[in-house]
Formats: structure tokens, C-alpha cells, sequence
């Protein structure tokens, strides 16, 4: 089998060979490969030391490669590459030098390749990725035990790949779950945000809310209150595109709808405590708390909420809305006719480019105070020209708008 590796790959698999040192393409990089993946980052491991290394490509890159523990970390033209060291071995029916890739956990991730000598594949892992099987080696407790962010890894390949767990992968990784409160949120939160993203994300949260209710321990909660509360947030992502916040939003709400009111305030603090970013979790906080709030079918009142939110977040505010009706966690306000109607009403709204809000006005206190009117009597007036244009668009010109404010002054 022909793989194709980026050309910064082939050069320095090269430039190792070049030097009398063993090289190959290995580990994730090689089993995203193989089923059209885009690995983010790409590992070569190879028989010689690091420091020899460090001058193979030092000298022929002229590149200061980063040590990191046990492995060099360097970026050429755009690509991430790690080299690390690996023990080979010679067998008796070959006459190349081929890697231990015993210690890497799973079979899909010990496949290693070579642009002239092709794959190593002694542990059947490219068998395993045609047939959508994720099996350990061994007993997959050691491998999540000697770092458990192997777990998220696996879990997002899986989301990805649609490949299942085999039952002891699967087993070990709900046995272990606890263990991933011990990693750092920082880092945690980037890799199950993008296992968020990805197609089958659904699945990957019905079948493994531990993990989720680990990384986040306020879903422990409800998720203790409702049995069968995977499947309705698994309901949830089924039916909302692939928006990150929506996602988050939806994965989060459960902590607030436990204690009645819902404000969107447990779901903000949730978020922050998983080292999400200000602005997202602000967002978060505003489309729970908009659990019980109802969506206008109407013109004017839906441009008024639009202005309060501002049309990027509304749209996700209709998203939101949308995914729990179809999983059947729509509040009383929400109706699948009204928000098919609102939808409809947001769509002609976005797409006549309709002024929404005091931003999109065709003027502002400047042009108000130009014409003669004092700064407090502009501020007063531009929210009145607004609301006349949220119910006739067609007054937004300066035109229109300046001779009006005039008159709303007087």
C-alpha cells in the first residue's frame, strides 16, 4: 500500500536515512491517513538519539527544532512535526529495520510507514480501520492509565471515524473515566470540544456521558435525577448543526433546568470552571437563560429581540430552540409551528438585510447633532427612529430619517 505524506514527512524521513538512521511515519498520524483524516500533527520516529537528530536537522533545515520530553517538536512550511525515539528491530525474515510498536496502546495507532518500505502493521490495525474497530493491545487499562488523556484521544478518533470501541476498550474507558478530572481543564476542554464537533458527536455523548459528567462534574447531578438524560442530550446534538456554542449550550442547560428557574448562570459558571473562553461562556448563559423565553412571530418584536441579542447570537438562539423541540425538551412557550414560523420570519429578515439595530441605522447621534439637535435630544431620539424602522424598513434612508428625528425633538 502507497501512502501519501506531506513532502516536510518524506524530506525528513530523508534526511534521518541519509545519515544511517532508521525513520518512520508512526502512530496517529499514520492511522488518520489511512482513512482520509488531516492530521494535525505528524510523528516520525526513528533508532537515532535526539541530540543526533537535533543535528540532522539543524544542519540541513536550519531549524531550531524544541525539545520537548523525549521527542523534538519543529514546524516546517506549516506543518507540525514531532520526532521521537524508537526501539527497532531486526527480524529474521527481513532485512529492514522495523519499529516496536507494542507500547502504543491501540492497533489503530501502531501502523508505521515508510515512502520505499511501506507499512508495519504486525498488530492488524489497518484490518481494524477497514473494519471500523477500535482493540487494544493488551489490557487497555495500562495505556489510559499512563496518561488519561489517551481517553479523550480515542474517544475523538472514534467520533470521527465512526469506528466503535471493542467491549474492553469501551469497558476500560468508562472504568477510568474518574480519572480524567485529574487533567488539567485547560487542556481537556480542547480535545471534547472538538469531539463536540465532530459528525458522530451524538453517539460519542449517549454512549460516554461519564466522560463528559468527569471533565464537567456538575452534569454528575442531574445526570443522578434523569436516567435516560444521555439520550435526550445525544436527541439534542442529533438535530443542531456542527455550532460549538449551540453544542455546549445544549450539553449545559441540564445543570440549570435541575434547579427550576433557569437562568443561565450555573450553565456560565460550568463553562468557565472548563476553562472555556469569557465571550463563550457568556453566550451559553444567554441561550439557557432563554430556555423559557419565547420567540416573536411577528416583525417588530422579533427585531426588537434581535437587538437585544444581536443576529449572530439570535440565529443560535434559534438553533438552540430547534434542537431541544425535536428531542422533546422544548419548554411550554416553544411550539414546533411558531418556531417554524419564526425561523421563517429570521430568514426574510437576514436575507433583505432588514436594520435590526441602532448600529444599522442610516444615522447616528453625529449626524442628529449636525442637524442641530442637542447630544441629549439625539441619544433620546436615535432609540425612537429604531423602533419606527423595525416596523417600516423602508423609512431607513437619512432622507427619511433626519427630518423625522426633527420632528421627534420639537
Amino acid at each position: 500500500m502507497t501512502l501519501r505524506l506531506p513532502l516536510q514527512v518524506n524530506h525528513l524521513i530523508d534526511l534521518l536515512s541519509g545519515s544511517g538512521h532508521e525513520a518512520y511515519a508512526v502512530g496517529c498520524c499514520v492511522r488518520d491517513r489511512l482513512v482520509d483524516l488531516i492530521p494535525a500533527e505528524w510523528e516520525v520516529c526513528t533508532d537515532a538519539s535526539l541530540a543526533q537528530a537535533a543535528s540532522c536537522i539543524q544542519n540541513e533545515l536550519h531549524i531550531e527544532p524544541k525539545q520537548e520530553p523525549n521527542s523534538l517538536m519543529l514546524v516546517v512550511d506549516g506543518v507540525s512535526l514531532r520526532v521521537t525515539t524508537a526501539t527497532f528491530r531486526q527480524e529474521s525474515s527481513s532485512s529492514n529495520p522495523k519499529p516496536d510498536l507494542s507500547d502504543r496502546g491501540l492497533t489503530v495507532n501502531a501502523i508505521a510507514y515508510h515512502p520505499v518500505k511501506g507499512l508495519v502493521n504486525e498488530f492488524h490495525g489497518l484490518e481494524d480501520l477497514e473494519g471500523k474497530l477500535i482493540r487494544g493491545i493488551g489490557d487497555p487499562d495500562i495505556y489510559f492509565r499512563r496518561n488519561p488523556f489517551n481517553m479523550l484521544q480515542t474517544l475523538r478518533f472514534s467520533a470521527l471515524s465512526s469506528c466503535r470501541m471493542d467491549r474492553s476498550v469501551a469497558s476500560s474507558i468508562h472504568r477510568l473515566a474518574p480519572m480524567l478530572s485529574d487533567i488539567p481543564a485547560e487542556r481537556a476542554s480542547v480535545d471534547f470540544c472538538r469531539i463536540l464537533m465532530c459528525s458522530n458527536a451524538a453517539g460519542t455523548i449517549r454512549n460516554y456521558f461519564d466522560v463528559a459528567s468527569a471533565l464537567i462534574p456538575s452534569l454528575a447531578a442531574p445526570l443522578e435525577r434523569e436516567a435516560n438524560l444521555p439520550a435526550l442530550v445525544a436527541r439534542s446534538l442529533e438535530h443542531c448543526p456542527p455550532d460549538l456554542t449551540v453544542r455546549l449550550a445544549l450539553l449545559l442547560l441540564p445543570i440549570e433546568r435541575q434547579k427550576g428557574a433557569v437562568t443561565g448562570a450555573l450553565a456560565k459558571q460550568a463553562a468557565l470552571d472548563f476553562a472555556l473562553d469569557s465571550l463563550t461562556a457568556g453566550y451559553i448563559e444567554q441561550l439557557c437563560g432563554a430556555y423559557d423565553t419565547f420567540i416573536p412571530t411577528s416583525p417588530t418584536e422579533m427585531k426588537k429581540m434581535i437587538a437585544q441579542y444581536g443576529k449572530p447570537l439570535f440565529q443560535r438562539l434559534i438553533l438552540f430552540k430547534k434542537a431541544l423541540i425535536y428531542s422533546g425538551q422544548g419548554s411550554k412557550v416553544d411550539s414546533i409551528l411558531s418556531l417554524h414560523r419564526s425561523n421563517l420570519l429570521l430568514g426574510d429578515i437576514l436575507r433583505t438585510n432588514q436594520c435590526c439595530t441602532l448600529r444599522e441605522l442610516a444615522v447616528g447621534q453625529e449626524d442628529l447633532t449636525a442637524e442641530g439637535l442637542s447630544p441629549e435630544d439625539a441619544k433620546r431620539i436615535l432609540p425612537q427612529l429604531l423602533e419606527q424602522v423595525w416596523a417600516q424598513d423602508s423609512l431607513n434612508t437619512r432622507e427619511k430619517l433626519l427630518p423625522l428625528a426633527k420632528r421627534l425633538a420639537r
